[in-house]
This record gives C-alpha cells, sequence and structure tokens, in this order.
C-alpha cells in the first residue's frame, strides 16, 4: 500500500518541484544548450579589452551597459545558476529575467600598443571597435559622446568557450528569439 502512494506521489511532486522552480527544468533540457551568465560577463569584459587596444580611434570607453536574458535555475547543491541559452537551444524559452551590468571607463596602460582592428577575431570585440572608429570619424561637430547598441547571441564553442553573434549582421532570419537569449551591449564612446 504504502509503495502504491509513492508512485502516485512522485509524479505529483516533481510536478510540483518544476512548477516552483521552471529554471531548473530549463537547465535539465539544454545540458549544452546553455552557459552560465557569469561566463558571458566575463567573455563580454575580454571583449571591451580586446576593443579597448585598439585605440578606439582616438576615443575612450566611457560606459559599458550589458543587458542579459536569462533562465533561473536551482541545482541539486541549492546553487542559483543564471542560464544564457545560446544558438542551439532547441525548446522554447519559459519566463526569462534580465540583468544589466555597468563597467565604468577602463584605464588604458600607458605605452600600450595599438591594436590593428584587422587582427580581431571575436565579433563583438570587432563590433565595438568599429563603432568607436565611426563614432571620431563623424567630426564636422565637436563629438561629445556617441553611444551604440549592439545586440546579440551566444553560441557556445566546441571547445567550451563562447563566442558572440552580432544581430543583424552575420545573423539572420535562421535564429528563432523564441529559443534564444537576446542580449545586448551599450557602448558610450567620449574624446
Amino acid at each position: 500500500m504504502l509503495r502504491t502512494h509513492l508512485r502516485m506521489t512522485l509524479p505529483a511532486l516533481m510536478y510540483l518541484a518544476l512548477a516552483l522552480n521552471p529554471g531548473a527544468h530549463a537547465q535539465q533540457q539544454t545540458g549544452a544548450e546553455a552557459v552560465t551568465g557569469a561566463e558571458v560577463g566575463r567573455q563580454v569584459q575580454i571583449a571591451l579589452q580586446e576593443a579597448d587596444a585598439t585605440g578606439l580611434g582616438g576615443l575612450h570607453l566611457k560606459k559599458a551597459v550589458l543587458n542579459l536574458e536569462y533562465a533561473v535555475a536551482i541545482g541539486s547543491d541549492f546553487k542559483v545558476n543564471f542560464l544564457i541559452f545560446t544558438i542551439s537551444h532547441a525548446q522554447r524559452k519559459a519566463q526569462t529575467q534580465t540583468t544589466t551590468l555597468t563597467f565604468s571607463r577602463m584605464p588604458r596602460p600607458a605605452g600600450a600598443a595599438v591594436k590593428n582592428i584587422e587582427d580581431i577575431k571575436e565579433h563583438l570585440a570587432r563590433a565595438i571597435a568599429e563603432a568607436a572608429v565611426l563614432a571620431s570619424q563623424v567630426n564636422v561637430l565637436p563629438l561629445e559622446e556617441g553611444s551604440f547598441k549592439i545586440e546579440f547571441v551566444v553560441e557556445k564553442k566546441p571547445s567550451g568557450g563562447v563566442s558572440f553573434k552580432i544581430l543583424g549582421g552575420e545573423v539572420g532570419g535562421g535564429v528563432d528569439l523564441d529559443k534564444t537569449s537576446k542580449n545586448s551591449l551599450e557602448v558610450t564612446f567620449a574624446r
């Protein structure tokens, strides 16, 4: 009698757990189709540093505002994970949340060599550097500051890292934004 009762309540308990924690279901389904928000944040900071190494057309990075769309998942160890759905994510997104992180001006090392934009392989870093060059070339009136918003999705590399795909650039209509986290980075440049 007790076994039958447990068998009948186990599905009910699983359903209740998923209802209370929809991110856990997302984590189970995504596996390799998601990356952590912390990893994406680190890689965006690296992209900002790489773009800054180009000299940014004589401008400096005043501020960068990163918006991440994620699902919350609580692991079996009660650790909270912020999952960013990559372009490989096959299921429709459940409820997502957004976090905004603001980075301030980065100090550029004195005497540092200027990197050529063409040498930058990461799409997001290159987009940041090219946006700064564009802002520096608009010089009919004195430029106080310029802001550019770059929308991107995350792709998980086979090696385990992440790369960024710029929406409207190399990513066309093939990305289903109902399944993929849409993120953005707004950078502000000044003289």
